[in-house]
């Protein structure tokens, strides 16, 4: 996050809680918010916590929830991936790290599971 993104995200915290913001600030939080972007999720996390709570907003306040909120798409996604025999350990590894970050980023629905052909019906006994 840079300082120009940090003092956006502020804005966002004095909206709630009135604080001013200043360069020292933006610099401040860029610093300890430097792993992350500014993205719907930071901002979710800002709202989520004065939302739940009347406590001063801290970094540490965007940080774990963002990370909440990412790992809770990547739980509800159900991915499937085989794997492509055509693909090189590295291509797979490249192909995964993408796929996982565009759940995360919430850019790609969770998928539904689906039986596949000749698949008996869940409540066949199994032969």
């Amino acid at each position: 996050m840079t300082p120009a993104d940090a003092a956006e995200l502020l804005t966002l915290a004095a909206a709630f809680d009135r604080r001013t913001v200043g360069e020292a600030d933006a610099r401040a939080w860029a610093a300890a918010l430097h792993a992350i972007p500014l993205d719907d999720d930071a901002r979710a996390a800002v709202a989520r916590h004065y939302a739940e709570t009347d406590k001063w907003l801290t970094p540490a306040h965007v940080l774990k929830p963002r990370a909440a909120i990412r790992a809770d798409r990547l739980a509800r996604a159900n991915v499937f991936d085989d794997g492509r025999p055509d693909e090189t350990a590295e291509q797979y590894l490249a192909r995964r790290r993408a796929l996982t970050a565009a759940i995360a980023d919430g850019r790609l629905a969770p998928q539904t599971a689906r039986p596949g052909v000749g698949a008996l019906p869940s409540s066949a006994p199994p032969a």
